[in-house]
């Protein structure tokens, strides 16, 4: 089986030097290489174009390891989607593995890859890195070429028991099947020039059929914002994107596809009913199925997405948590998870009595809320612009802080068991404002308790239990 591996760059040529090199040296299986050059001036075009012509003289004197080398070059920076699909349509391997340019490879990396993609019958498998987003994130303890390769030698021994099913990979470290791309599609170029474009090839494997694992035996390391940078106009692209994927998937929360640790970790053991109001993707499900719950059915507001959780969870109902039909008597659930649900709700307390309804004696609620008291807002709202959108999610039509949410899951018949806090971490200039608040509060008698510490919390996960 042939892999073809494609590499999109864009200046920077050290770390081009560095990622390449690093395929060579650790790559043991047959493969082709692809690069796509989106219009270079600081030699990558004449370091490439050297590059394929040696490979090729390489070959031709019958070098049987020597791979074959395909170099696109751009006129214009088409951007990384573009430029991406144009590699991929170019491969004629079995399997495409996709790489950043400031990405290094580490021995073993393409056979654990391989090894996972074939075991489970994924559509697509991703490796681990120390910068990607989401699940795929490991903390790796290096400081030096040589102790990167220390730390990957044992990271990436053959390990099937680190595997995870999943809905969303990052785009970076990735591998996927021939057969994925021409059912589903390339990259959604109007991604251009990148964010977000990943995610979206995820939702539509998914729901075209094919699974998704996390390899947690395979360890590449990613330098990170080499090409896209950082800084505002990183940030607003980001931006940008993260509403155009919102938009397309008809939703107004552009981390749908994420899980959400401290929830999955908040849901008791043995849970075996478990009924996620804002169920997205299917992260959540799919994550309590793998650990052995019997049954778990979503609610969801998007078709589109509703139609990739079902691929993970026992049942989707498409529509609003609190007036959607559930075929389910009462009592029938042992958790109920909301994350965020409560802002969304036209009517919180409406929304506490169905799930009251609905878990059993002594069920539990897991749920997420943002706090509308963050500093985050104080600050917006101090400068006079704070805007829907800016300091809380899209789709909100109730704001809470922690006292006010315990009072009205109180009232609604439940008693909290547990709150976690999500508290931001400031710099000088935030806490120092922080603390000015906190004094002219205190001065003039308008808080009690601890006031600062109440604003520095951005969210608090809140685990209630159903009162008999």
């Amino acid at each position: 089986m042939k892999t073809s591996i494609v590499v999109v760059t864009k200046d920077q040529l050290p770390y081009t030097r560095l990622c390449l090199d690093s395929v060579r040296i650790h790559t043991r299986e047959s493969y082709e290489l692809i690069v796509v050059d989106n219009a270079s001036t600081d030699g990558t075009h004449e370091y490439l174009a050297a590059l394929a012509a040696e490979t090729e003289a390489a070959r031709a004197g019958g070098d049987a390891f020597a791979p074959e080398v395909k170099v696109i070059f751009n006129d214009l920076n088409a951007g990384f989607p573009k430029a991406c699909n144009q590699g991929l349509r170019a491969a004629t391997g079995e399997t495409i593995a996709l790489l950043n340019n400031d990405m290094i490879v580490t021995p073993g990396w393409l056979t654990n890859l391989l090894g996972c993609l074939t075991a489970t019958g994924a559509g697509m498998v991703g490796a681990m890195s120390n910068m990607i987003s989401g699940l795929q994130r490991v903390d790796a303890s290096y400081d030096s070429a040589e102790s990167l390769e220390r730390f990957a030698a044992e990271f990436n021994r053959a390990d099937r028991g680190k595997w995870r099913p999943t809905v969303r990979l990052g785009g970076g470290g990735l591998l996927l099947r021939r057969e994925v791309l021409d059912q589903v599609g390339d990259f959604d170029e109007s991604f251009t020039p990148g964010n977000f474009e990943d995610d979206d090839l995820s939702l539509r494997v998914v729901r075209a059929g094919f699974a998704l694992f996390i390899a947690g035996d395979t360890f590449i390391h990613h330098f990170g914002g080499v090409t896209l940078g950082r800084g505002q106009d990183y940030a607003d692209l980001l931006r940008r994107n993260a509403d155009h994927f919102r938009a397309k998937w008809a939703t107004d929360d552009a981390t749908v596809a994420y899980l959400r640790q401290p929830v999955a970790d908040a849901i008791p053991a043995g849970a075996r009913h478990v009924l996620d109001l804002r169920c997205g993707a299917g992260a959540l499900g799919l994550d309590l199925k793998s650990k052995g719950a019997a049954r778990v059915v979503g609610v969801e507001t998007s078709p589109l997405l509703a139609a990739v959780a079902s691929r993970s969870l026992d049942h989707v109902a498409v529509g609003e948590p609190a007036m959607v039909p559930l075929p389910y008597v009462s009592g029938y659930f042992d958790v109920v998870v909301a994350e965020e649900a409560f802002e969304r709700a036209a009517d919180p307390r409406s929304l506490l009595t169905r799930i009251n309804d609905w878990l059993a004696p002594g069920g539990q609620l897991v749920t997420t809320v943002m706090n509308v008291a963050s500093l985050n807002t104080l600050v917006e709202l101090l400068r006079g612009s704070w805007r829907h959108g800016d300091t809380v999610l899209p789709g909100f039509l109730h704001f809470f802080t922690k006292k006010t949410f315990l009072e009205t899951l109180a009232d609604a018949g439940f008693e909290a068991i547990g709150v976690q806090e999500t508290v931001a971490n400031l710099d000088q200039r935030g806490l120092d404002v922080l603390l000015a608040l906190a004094e002219l509060s205190r001065i003039h008698g308008l808080s009690d308790g601890d006031v600062a510490h109440q604003w520095q919390v951005l969210s608090f996960l809140v685990t209630a239990r159903k009162k008999h």
